[in-house]
C-alpha cells in the first residue's frame, strides 16, 4: 500500500538483501511494478477467505458495503486480491499464501476447504506453500471478536490435513508451537 516499499526494496537490493513483501493483495499495479522492477525474492499474499465468497470476504475484511471511503466493495477487494495472486503466480516468484483463523469467524472446515480448492485450480505453481495461522482474537482490530477464545494448535493442525489433502506444502503456526509442516 506505501509507495516507499518500492525506494525500500530498492536500498534493499542494492545491498545484495532479499526482499519479502508481506500483502494483503490489493494493490497489483504495485506488485507488478516490483515484480518488473525485479525488487521482490518472494510474496507472503493473505487470502483472508474463500476469493469466490466475495461478501464473506467483506465481512473477514470489514470492507462490508458502504463501510470504505476508497469506495472498495468485496467484489473490488477480491477482484484485486486474485489478480495479485495471479500476477505473482506467473512470475515464477516464490509465494506463500496464508489465512489467518478465528474460530466461529473463519476458518471452518468448509471454507479451508474452499480456498484450498481456489489454490488448485487457480495457482499454477505447485510450489505454493499454504499456511494456516492462529488468529489471536485479543488483538483483533474487531472489537466484537476479542472474546473469543483462540483456536487450538490441534484444530488448527486438523484444518492443516484438509488443506494437505489437497496441496503439496502445507504448515500451521500457532502461539505455542510456532511454525509446524504439516
Amino acid at each position: 500500500m506505501q509507495e516507499a516499499v518500492i525506494p525500500l526494496a530498492e536500498f534493499a537490493k542494492n545491498l545484495g538483501l532479499l526482499v519479502g513483501i508481506h500483502t494483503n493483495g490489493y494493490y497489483p499495479e504495485r506488485t507488478a511494478e516490483m515484480i518488473e522492477r525485479k525488487l521482490v525474492d518472494k510474496f507472503f499474499i493473505d487470502l483472508k477467505a474463500p476469493l469466490d465468497d466475495p461478501e464473506l470476504y467483506g465481512k473477514v475484511t470489514g470492507y462490508e458495503r458502504g463501510a470504505d471511503p476508497l469506495s472498495r466493495t468485496p467484489e473490488k477487494i477480491t477482484a484485486a486480491v486474485v489478480k495479485t495472486i495471479k500476477t505473482v503466480d506467473t512470475s515464477g516468484i516464490e509465494l506463500e499464501l496464508r489465512t489467518t483463523v478465528i474460530r466461529d469467524f473463519i476458518g471452518s472446515e468448509e471454507e479451508i476447504l474452499r480456498i484450498v480448492t481456489w489454490i488448485l485450480e487457480n495457482v499454477n505453481n505447485r510450489e505454493v506453500t499454504y499456511v494456516l495461522q492462529q488468529g489471536i482474537p485479543e488483538h483483533s482490530m474487531q472489537e466484537d471478536l476479542r472474546e473469543i477464545r483462540a483456536l487450538e494448535r490441534g484444530e488448527l493442525f486438523e484444518l492443516g490435513k484438509i488443506a494437505k489433502g489437497l496441496l503439496g506444502k502445507v504448515r500451521i503456526r500457532t502461539k505455542e508451537e510456532g511454525e509446524e509442516i504439516i
